[in-house]
């Protein structure tokens, strides 16, 4: 490996430039530190651990977690070093949260997120302020609320309760919440903040609000523009949902996620529905719901629905049937005695419940006996 180390400090060692570099078949590559300019053709990877190991003994704590920071992402066979830094960091300040968080994120990215769980908590502990400690945590519990929401997909149960003490993802908007209040720049914590408000609460203004910032500081990002079109059409703003999914149609988004808002305005319109049934609009709600029920392409609304249907058609037939019954009731009690013959036997005719069909031909029965009477 050759490797040229200028210390950037100097004005005039500083000079030196790739083109003075030695010329073979390899790409040199240039790294800057905080005290020194390094060249490469050993590729980036070992270029970067090189340069970390160069400059360490001369390190405070920030630059040491700015080195562990710079072999974060380069590949499992810098973790180790990435680590020493993250430590040498905590034993020149143990108070220092982010080179926790490091630790944290060494965890996540070997597959251990419940153990890297306590050390973004510490992170925040230490670092109240510091808007990426907040986010590591907020994402960490964001994944953990999926996984659980996975489980209980698994199981079948629908058992979620939105705001649960202790819900992951509650727990997951709250701190990145804190992380885009600190940072409003910090565009993924506006992204991840608007999904987390969305398991919370599905109906969320403030999911709309925090997807909003995302997607401005985002606007190349289809997820984003996704997440937002279903915010907007779980509160059933069909105009917005519909310009947000063609924008990430124009992005290549998939036609399964593509369907997902379309799917969320059909459930808006049966929570309309419901509304309509809870006020007695019962003939107002059915043609909304036969409507979702031809829509979707999910077998599980298409059932819903078509139970809220056989519902609603069995309590409009038992409203007609008492309303029919009612009135034959007062025709005979006004002695129109053939006249409420002729009314119950058109109701049973409609072929009503077998209870409800029982007691109006009980009630014919009377009838027509008190009629041969007379």
């Amino acid at each position: 490996m050759l490797l040229a180390a200028v210390p950037g400090v100097l004005g005039g060692a500083a000079s030196l430039q790739a083109r003075d570099l030695p010329r073979d078949k390899d790409r040199w590559l240039e790294v800057k530190t905080p005290n020194f300019r390094l060249w490469s053709d050993a590729g980036e990877r070992r270029t970067r651990a090189a340069a970390a190991a160069t400059v360490q003994p001369l390190a405070g704590p920030d630059t040491l977690y700015r080195l562990g920071d710079l072999l974060l992402n380069a590949g499992p066979e810098e973790h180790a070093a990435a680590a020493e830094h993250f430590h040498a960091a905590l034993a020149a300040n143990p108070q220092h949260g982010l080179a926790v968080a490091g630790l944290g994120q060494l965890e996540e990215q070997a597959g251990r997120r419940r153990e890297a769980l306590p050390y973004y908590e510490k992170a925040v502990l230490l670092s109240p302020n510091e808007p990426h400690a907040h986010y590591l945590l907020g994402r960490c519990l964001l994944e953990e609320a999926r996984e659980a929401g996975r489980g209980r997909a698994a199981e079948r149960d629908g058992s979620h309760e939105p705001g649960r003490q202790g819900d992951p993802a509650e727990r997951a908007a709250a701190e990145l919440g804190r992380a885009a209040e600190l940072a409003p720049e910090l565009a993924d914590a506006w992204a991840l903040l608007g999904l987390a408000l969305l398991a919370v609460d599905p109906g969320s203004q403030r999911a709309t609000t925090a997807l909003e910032a995302a997607q401005r500081l985002l606007p190349a990002r289809s997820d984003v523009t996704l997440n937002l079109a279903l915010a907007y059409a779980r509160q059933g703003k069909r105009q917005e949902a519909g310009a947000m999914t063609e924008r990430a149609r124009a992005m290549g988004a998939a036609r399964e996620d593509l369907e997902r808002p379309g799917e969320e305005l059909l459930l808006a319109d049966r929570n309309e529905a419901g509304k309509l049934v809870a006020a007695g609009q019962l003939e107002a709600a059915i043609p909304i719901l036969e409507r979702v029920g031809a829509a979707t392409h999910r077998k599980d609304l298409a059932e819903l629905v078509a139970a809220d249907l056989g519902h609603l058609r069995a309590a409009l037939a038992r409203q007609k049937f008492v309303a029919a019954y009612n009135q034959a009731v007062e025709v005979a009690n006004h002695g129109e005695t053939a006249a409420a013959i002729g009314r119950l036997q058109e109701l049973l005719a409609t072929n009503p419940e077998p209870t409800d069909a029982a007691q109006a031909r009980q009630l014919l029965e009377q009838l027509q006996a008190r009629r041969k009477r007379h």
